[in-house]
């Protein structure tokens, strides 16, 4: 696969078979946030003009988070995100999101949810 082929899956039971070498041959690095959950897997693969870009997957279930500024397009899954104030939105395939920093927000994740995110660095 070269480097800038990506596979979104991002299937949380699937762990890189050697990071450190991966560094070496243009593969990024996944990074895992097992702190409860729902799981959620986060893969940075480009820097354009100081904006990271990455992938970012969340596996069912409900999670609350104070967002980061980031332009975000939905690949595959479903969610109701809530925001205090405003009324819920759903998001699905094709999506495209807008979230501004510092917002809280409530997810509620219904299929497994792959975006493709773009964050000010």
């Amino acid at each position: 696969m070269a480097p800038w082929l990506l596979d979104p899956t991002l299937d949380p039971s699937e762990t890189p078979a050697h990071p450190a070498s991966s560094r070496h041959s243009g593969a990024v690095t996944l990074s895992v946030d097992d702190e409860g959950p729902p799981r959620t897997r986060s893969r940075p693969f480009a820097e354009i003009e100081g904006a990271e870009v990455g992938l970012w997957s969340i596996e069912v279930g409900e999670v609350d988070d104070i967002e980061s500024e980031e332009v975000a397009i939905i690949l595959d899954g479903r969610a109701t995100i809530e925001v205090l104030g405003a009324p819920s939105v759903e998001v699905g395939p094709g999506d495209i999101l807008r979230l501004d920093e510092g917002t809280a927000t409530h997810w509620v994740v219904h299929e497994r949810l792959t975006k493709v995110y773009v964050t000010p660095r």
